[in-house]
């Protein structure tokens, strides 16, 4: 049986873009083109997966995550971020979403979130981990590497564009990767043994 995707997205080109995308990969999909239909959808029907944009009318996606927290505890939110708002992506985060796309994102990058998400909820992790029941079990810190890390990812590792992206300077953005990538500070270590976000764009 087809796993079903339900997408909330006001940008009509954008969500029937990517129904297309995730139809080829064999999801079945359903676009609704704000929360509220969205909830009505999720009201009738059963789905396997939400993605939804932050930036809509009416009820935005982070209020929106929050609802769903609430209702449909069980089931994974993927929200799609403006890129480089790292307050937005940890605020849906912590508002009950599980991953995060920041625009522009790779097509593949969707459906491999989604399979996560899939996996995660198969093997029985709670979908909403960042739900405000679970809060305590996620830090500040947290949040901010999981952000970082997917838009240096998303950069293929481009330091100088992420740390332009993100606000920081290059040597922040440097020390907290090593942070990530557990290796002490100062120790010279090898390109083929730095992680790729790290070894990318070495100078």
């Amino acid at each position: 049986m087809k796993q079903r995707v339900l997408i909330i997205e006001d940008d009509a080109n954008m969500r029937d873009m990517l129904a297309v995308s995730l139809q080829r990969r064999e999801f079945d999909v359903v676009g609704s083109d704000s929360a509220t239909t969205g909830l009505e959808a999720l009201s009738t029907a059963k789905f396997d997966v939400v993605v939804t944009d932050i930036n809509m009318r009416g009820t935005d996606g982070i209020e929106l995550c929050r609802k769903l927290s609430a209702t449909h505890p069980e089931l994974p939110v993927i929200v799609i971020t403006a890129f480089g708002s790292m307050d937005t992506a940890i605020a849906a985060l912590r508002a009950g979403a599980v991953d995060f796309l920041p625009k522009p994102f790779e097509l593949e990058d969707l459906s491999g979130a989604i399979d996560k998400a899939l996996h995660a909820r198969a093997n029985g992790k709670p979908a909403a981990e960042g739900a405000q029941g679970d809060e305590k079990f996620i830090t500040l810190d947290d949040l901010e590497k999981r952000y970082i890390l997917r838009v240096v990812e998303a950069l293929n590792g481009n330091r100088s564009l992420a740390a332009q992206t993100l606000g920081l300077d290059r040597k922040t953005l440097y020390r907290k990767l090593l942070q990530y990538s557990g290796q002490p500070k100062g120790k010279a270590r090898s390109s083929q043994s730095q992680p790729a976000a790290v070894a990318a764009e070495e100078e």
